[in-house]
């Protein structure tokens, strides 16, 4: 047990000897991956994850791991149900992700203020909301405005203003929507807007104060991001709350009565998941209006989310295209009808007053050739979900991996799935057991791992951008969804628990990212494979060494044959040293000092050396292990043969060890691509056949 020891202490010198690449150039058309995490998840202390320690330890987590992007879901004010898509205020940071510590820092709060520490579980919102509102009332208490501040007042009052005094007089009047409030401040009276300013005038600092120091605390993870060389994803749902300050300041933009009632409201028609449609309440946008005025409020409400973004998801793309809507007061969303949306003229205004943002198309759900005009007249790249290319609809084939194109964003799932584990583990229906098994042969594993079976599949993908959520970076069941649409409550409640991502996740994460071109400067699985005498060249000297190290470490980690010879390249020189320090150390150690012969003498160093060289960063795998060394032992007796029948002396020592088991790896690499190939024409035929739903079902269930 002392080697374990030595070989972790032989990696922190050698890792602390690496120095940090530079960075490279945010860009979604670059071969690059990244997780889905909402902040609300990270694992604090108080309740519900913010943006204090523990997001900045994830930001590490993702640097240490080849990553590129962090996806969010929206971080705004959440609405009913704790749901961040129904937003009070489309402009405005959720102060409950401040951070108790950051306060303390800034002395704001003393220590003794602090709430008291919970146990990392499910977020309790009420809970988190009470405890929450008091420590920020006495952070307030302890503020006093400076010169920042009214910086701050003056840059954002064209949100801030109206944002501050909605929710003061909301909380005057005991949380009533703005429409029952009095007539005069429903339509806005500037007189009585002014009077109203002045009597709640501690109160709408109050506002303005949160806003303030949720700008101070982003601005600070944002750095850190920064100079990390990764990037932040953001969410911005189409629509807005009804009861929000928005639709209050500009309800000449939304289709309201006299009243600010809604007359028509936004939702999704009827299909196979829902008989009467999904009904949403949201109002719609008058966008003729909007048009007139350059779409002013869109441009704003885009250039705030870029100010916090590296990149905005666009949440149900196809409703800029058509909308669903449906009469006010409907108890379904059955009656509605289609219209038609701002299509390319919104985009144009945006791309006119803001450049050429990144902007993320989500195109799930029924599509029409005119969306995926627009979409990609603009160069957005969507959405394929791998969750959904093993149904047994024809439509799957949109989503499986070898329809990818370049210019899209694959995700192994989204916050509305279920988690790749829990998925595979819900037996429920027959149609779900014939995605199931279609999987495992598509994979040609057993489903112990399927959620870096699936993982694996999104890295392969040839999507510029791949997306893991960190509940299937963990194999974590159903019990960590974070949101199952329709059902009311219980939702966006998932934390993860401290010290869940491992080093050995994070490695085992880097390697299948760089395996694949996916980490800066890799040439990844879109790269020519070596050719044999290429693959047998690397296989001497140095190089070869690190080759054979990192091939077992490798097949120990993904239980395959990647491709090596890529792997390698895409490894930093940190780690090309610390596989040779350990692989070499240890395998030369036993083979001296350990009395043996024959079989064992050939391959038990080799299974040593590739145990410490796992060790050495973080992980053990028996199986992964045997894997290599028996591509060794096989390779290793036909390098014999065919030294006998050339009339060759068999090489020795180290130049034998590379040259079996590269030759033996190589080979192995080459069956498991026959087999992978062989399975994956079968699959394509069953599905692309004459009747192609008929003949998936025959195939699936066979």
């Amino acid at each position: 047990m002392i080697l374990a020891p030595c070989v972790r202490l032989l990696t922190a010198v050698l890792l602390s000897l690496q120095a940090t690449p530079p960075p490279d150039d945010l860009s979604l058309s670059k071969r690059s991956s990244g997780v889905l995490l909402h902040p609300t998840s990270l694992p604090s202390s108080y309740g519900m994850g913010d943006l204090g320690p523990a997001s900045f330890e994830f930001v590490d987590f993702l640097s240490a791991s080849g990553q590129k992007w962090w996806q969010m879901l929206p971080v705004v004010p959440t609405g009913p149900g704790n749901a961040p898509y129904a937003s009070p205020s489309a402009f405005a940071g959720n102060p409950m992700l401040l951070s108790p510590e950051r306060l303390v820092a800034e002395g704001l709060l003393s220590p003794a203020d602090l709430p008291a520490r919970r146990p990392v579980g499910p977020v309790d919102y009420g809970d988190v909301w009470q405890s929450r509102q008091n420590v920020l009332h006495k952070a307030f208490a302890a503020f006093r405005p400076d010169a920042d501040f009214q910086r701050f007042r003056s840059a954002k009052a064209g949100w801030l203003n109206d944002h501050a005094l909605f929710f003061a007089l909301k909380e005057e009047r005991g949380g009533a929507p703005w429409w029952e409030w009095e007539p005069e401040l429903r339509q806005r009276d500037p007189a009585v807007l002014a009077q109203a300013r002045q009597r709640l005038a501690a109160e709408v600092q109050y506002h303005e104060f949160l806003q303030y120091e949720f700008d101070r605390q982003w601005s600070a993870l944002r750095q850190h991001v920064a100079s990390k060389g990764i990037g932040l994803i953001g969410d911005l749902p189409i629509y807005v709350s009804h009861d929000s300050a928005d639709v209050w300041a500009h309800q000449d933009q939304f289709e309201l009565d006299a009243q600010g009632r809604t007359t028509r409201v936004a939702g999704v028609p009827p299909d196979v998941f829902s008989k009467d449609g999904q009904l949403w309440g949201n109002p719609l946008y008058r966008w003729d209006v909007m048009k007139q005025r350059g779409y002013d409020w869109w441009v704003n409400r885009m250039r705030v989310s870029l100010e916090r973004f590296d990149a905005v998801r666009l949440d149900h793309f196809i409703g800029f295209e058509r909308f669903w809507a449906v009469p006010a007061g409907a108890t379904s969303a059955k009656g509605g009808q289609w219209q038609p949306g701002p299509s390319a003229d919104l985009f144009t205004a945006i791309n006119a007053a803001l450049g050429q943002p990144r902007i993320i198309a989500e195109d799930l759900g029924t599509l029409t050739p005119e969306v995926h005009a627009l979409r990609d007249r603009f160069g957005f790249p969507g959405m394929r979900v791998l969750q959904f290319s093993f149904d047994t609809d024809f439509s799957s084939t949109y989503h499986q991996a070898r329809h990818h194109p370049a210019n899209s964003i694959v995700y192994t799932g989204t916050h509305d799935n279920n988690t790749t584990v829990g998925w595979f583990r819900d037996n429920a229906s027959p149609d779900l057991r014939r995605q199931h098994g279609f999987a495992l042969r598509q994979f040609g594993t057993d489903g112990s791992q399927i959620h870096w079976d699936v993982i694996k599949e999104a890295m392969r993908s040839p999507a510029n951008l791949a997306i893991v959520p960190a509940q299937d970076l963990l194999g974590l069941d159903e019990s960590a969804r974070m949101n199952v649409p329709g059902k009311p409550k219980g939702n966006w409640e998932w934390r993860m628990a401290p010290g869940a991502l491992t080093p050995a996740i994070g490695s085992r994460l880097r390697v299948l990212s760089a395996a694949n071109g996916r980490v800066a400067g890799a040439q990844g699985s879109n790269a020519r494979a070596p050719s044999f005498a290429r693959a047998t060249a690397e296989g001497i000297g140095t190089f070869g060494l690190a080759y054979v190290f990192k091939e077992g470490l490798n097949a120990a980690e993904s239980l395959d044959a990647e491709r090596f010879a890529e792997s390698m390249r895409a490894m930093g020189r940190k780690e090309w040293w610390i596989g040779i320090g350990a692989f070499s150390v240890v395998s030369h150690g036993v083979d001296r000092w350990v009395p043996m012969g024959g079989f064992a003498r050939a391959v038990v160093p080799m299974t040593a050396g590739m145990a410490a060289a796992q060790l050495a960063l973080g992980g053990f795998d028996p199986k992964g292990i045997g894997i290599a060394t028996g591509a060794y032992s096989l390779s290793g007796t036909a390098v014999e043969t065919t030294a006998r029948l050339l009339g060759f002396a068999s090489p020795g020592g180290w130049v034998s060890k590379v040259i079996k088991l590269g030759l033996g790896l190589y080979l192995g690499d080459k069956l498991d691509r026959l087999a992978h190939r062989f399975l994956s024409r079968k699959s394509a035929a069953a599905m692309e056949g004459v009747e192609p739903k008929l003949s998936a079902l025959g195939a699936v269930g066979e």
